[in-house]
């Protein structure tokens, strides 16, 4: 008797976070190392794509020409995470996908933890009214990171700004203030608030990356770079460019592409770590 993987929480919100960064990538490889080499997949586009009326690919090999073709299809496209379902030695993502497509892929997997049989279901209407009441989330380990306004302690977040050297002469006023006017994600373990992150933008060319920080009791497990990636892949924030100021962490940002470059600022506030 084959031994099937176990699928539990942990388990099938990082794989759901590793498939989803590697779509979002357009990373070929890192998209079938989830996939095993006698994987079944079927989908309503593998008609459209390949030809096939059954809608099934067989095999690895032939899975990596039907991805390939279709993100040299859509070269802009984008997977946004909605929810996590957990079942028996499976799990179904449903997300949002290219075109304003509903999607929700089950996938059984094998002893091996790979995917050995998925299925892609699509709606033809967005369901937008009842994707928006969903909030986005993400996990690593026992860390919980999301946009959800019920997950983020104005108080939690208060004192970590305080602690820093940015923002410890803030007003409380005037974070909360910030965060009514923002898109903020929280990164909670065991029910309390441990980091932040939070942008400014226009939802169009322009997204102000700021306030990120990771209470010191967590820090060191490479929590502040995966709370970058995920807030960088936020819908709210694909706008054409990304602006941030730091003092001492340039090698973090500049491993997602930020850029050391000249600016100019308007100010009556003094900030004289853009000085050093």
């Amino acid at each position: 008797m084959t031994q099937l993987a176990a699928v539990n929480e942990t388990f099938a919100h990082q794989f759901a976070a590793d498939w989803f960064a590697a779509w979002n990538r357009h990373d070929l490889d890192a998209i079938l190392i989830h996939y095993a080499n006698d994987v079944e997949f079927t989908s309503p586009f593998v008609a459209k794509v390949l030809g096939d009326v059954n809608g099934i690919v067989y095999g690895k090999a032939a899975l990596r020409d039907y991805f390939a073709r279709a993100l040299t299809a859509f070269p802009d496209l984008k997977f946004e995470p909605v929810l996590v379902l957990v079942g028996v030695n499976s799990l179904t993502l449903h997300y949002r996908s290219i075109n304003d497509l509903t999607a929700a892929e089950v996938m059984r997997f094998d002893s091996n933890n790979q995917v050995i049989r998925a299925q892609a279901h699509y709606a033809l209407a967005p369901l937008k009214e009842s994707q928006e009441a969903l909030p986005r989330e993400w996990r690593n380990s026992d860390y919980l990171l999301t946009d959800d306004p019920r997950q983020l302690d104005l108080d939690a977040v208060c004192a970590l700004l305080h602690a820093t050297y940015w923002a410890n002469d803030r007003p409380r006023e005037v974070i909360e203030k910030g965060i009514r006017h923002s898109t903020c994600l929280s990164l909670v373990h065991d029910g309390k608030l441990v980091g932040f992150i939070r942008g400014v933008t226009d939802h169009a060319t322009f997204t102000w990356v700021c306030d990120v920080i990771v209470d010191p009791g967590h820090r060191g497990k490479g929590l502040g770079k995966w709370i970058v990636q995920c807030f960088l892949e936020h819908p709210n924030i694909q706008t054409i460019s990304h602006h941030l100021c730091t003092k001492d962490a340039h090698a973090l940002y500049e491993g997602f592409g930020f850029q050391r470059i000249e600016a100019m600022r308007r100010s009556d506030r003094p900030m004289p770590f853009l000085l050093v």
